[in-house]
Parts: structure tokens; sequence; C-alpha cells
């Protein structure tokens, strides 16, 4: 029987001992990323200032005809002007507001009586109102333009009346215009606007607002003679982000 030599047995043994198994263990990280709260602007303050015109609506009675004619016929446009400041509460795209405005409606007056003399004036109605107003903001968190659409109304306050008019006793005479009429001294005025704004850093907008109001009843009190305002306007304003 053949015999195995014993140097040949521990060869054997030497190369079983080399071979080495090594288990690798797998770890597998896994990262969670959680979304910040995106930052949402929600309170905003605005100064404005800007220019209007109003064609008013008027209604006479049959004997006070020609009397309203000649006031018609005197008055004529002029520079009116209006500015104010409104705090605004934007949840999402939607746009609440609060503000004070003031307001000169002016006319220019102008008249030659029978003799052939000249009166000419500015006449000028000085109002103060507490504003509201609810919209839609448009591209509210884009950068560049962005557009707002309100509604809403005002609580005016006429404080003070100034200028010249005709008589209604003798359409030929001139008199002091807060003598002759009489003026409610509150009205409500109801309005719409479309602005346009403009980011020129992230907290600050300029815009630009056309508008328009009237007045839901007459500004005169006496029911002979009737006046009611629909003005047209531009307004120039500043918004800044408070938070």
């Amino acid at each position: 029987m053949a015999q195995t030599p014993v140097d040949s047995i521990q060869a054997d043994a030497e190369e079983v001992a080399d071979t080495v198994r090594v288990k690798k263990k797998i770890i597998v990280n896994r990262t969670v990323y959680v979304p910040l709260a995106v930052k949402t602007d929600l309170f905003y303050l605005s100064f404005y200032g800007g220019l209007f015109g109003d064609k008013s609506y008027y209604m006479e009675c049959e004997s006070c005809k020609e009397y309203a004619d000649k006031v018609q016929a005197s008055n004529s446009s002029a520079l009116s002007y209006t500015y104010g400041l409104n705090a605004a509460y934007s949840p999402g795209k939607l746009y609440f507001s609060l503000g004070a405005s003031g307001s000169h409606d002016r006319k220019r007056f102008s008249f030659v009586d029978s003799k052939g003399q000249s009166f000419n004036a500015i006449n000028e109605l000085k109002f103060f109102g507490v504003d509201f107003s609810a919209g839609y903001w448009f591209r509210k968190n884009k950068k560049g333009f962005s557009y707002l659409l309100t509604a809403g109304a005002s609580y005016a306050w006429l404080y003070q009346v100034s200028g010249i008019t005709l008589s209604q006793d003798n359409p030929d005479q001139v008199v002091n215009l807060s003598d002759e009429i009489d003026y409610y001294p509150t009205n409500i005025i109801a309005n719409a606007a479309l602005r346009a704004l403009y980011s020129i850093s992230p907290k600050t907008r300029l815009y630009a607002e056309l508008y328009y109001s009237y007045d839901t009843r007459t500004i005169i009190k006496t029911n002979e003679f009737v006046q009611q305002r629909n003005v047209y306007g531009l307004h120039f304003g500043i918004m800044r982000t408070l938070r």
C-alpha cells in the first residue's frame, strides 16, 4: 500500500489554512430631507398720492332746470388730487386693507353775468375718508410684476367747502358756495381698482393704480337739485412688507 509523504500532507494543510473567508457587512445610509416652511409675507403698509377727475350726474326739477344748466356750464374740471395710506393683511393671494385718505375735489368756476362782469375761482370740496377694500393678488410671490384687483368702500367726511357759485334765487348773481348749497357732511363711496406692482427689493414694491369710485347718494341735501360724482383717477405709491 502506497503511503502519502509527510511533507505533502503538511503542504496541503498550509494551503487550507491560507484560505480565509471574510463576510462583509453592508451598511445602507438613508438621508431624510425635511422641507423647510416657505416664508409667506402677511402684512404690508402702503403710501400713495394721485390725481383724479370726476363727471357728475345731475338731476333737477323742472323749476330749477335753468339754474342747474347754468351751474353745469359755469363749472369745468380742475386739477384734483388725493393721498393716503393703508395697512393690509394678505393670507395667500387674498388681500384685505384698512386705511385713511384725503381728497381735494376741485372745479374751475367761470361765469360772466348780464352786466359783463366776469367771475373766476377754484371751487374745492375737501374730504377725509376711512377706507376698506378686499381683493385678489395675482403673481403675488413672483419676481417683477404682480397685479392686485380690489373693490371696497370709503366712509367720507366733507370737512371744508370753498369757492363761489350762482344763486338759486337769482342765477345771474354770484354767492359763496358754502352759503348757497347745503352738502351732506358724510357719504359712503364705493370703489374698484386695478393695481400693477413692481418689486424693486424683497420688501419694497412700487405701484400704479387705476381706480373708479362713485357716491352711493347725492352729496347735496336738497331733493330739487341732485349731484352724484363718478370719479376716475390714478394713484402712484410704494408698498413695504412689514412681516
